[in-house]
């Protein structure tokens, strides 16, 4: 098993959204953001080239579909900033 602890997760998951919240500021639009992966890889450091079996910790949920703390963490950003993100894009527009 390999990857980052639970805590570094989640200083990582902050400090992207704080990026996100800078260049959004800055003026230019966002339309979402995504944190890869939702559950942990298997071989990932290897770049899928040997299979080792290796766990990589870096999802929201482990392998059993349990939530990681980055996962609470991501869930935690979204309900506080649901109400200030526009849902909506005309971007996103199918013509």
């Amino acid at each position: 098993v390999q990857g980052p602890a639970g805590d570094e997760s989640v200083r990582w998951l902050h400090k992207q959204w704080a990026n996100v919240l800078r260049v959004r500021n800055d003026g230019m639009p966002v339309l979402g953001f995504t944190w890869y992966s939702l559950t942990d890889q298997v071989d990932w450091d290897t770049a899928l080239r040997e299979d080792n079996g290796r766990v990589n910790l870096l999802g929201l949920f482990d392998l059993d579909r349990k939530i990681r703390p980055a996962g609470e963490a991501y869930a935690t950003l979204i309900r506080e900033w649901r109400a200030v993100l526009p849902t909506q894009s005309t971007a996103l527009t199918v013509p």
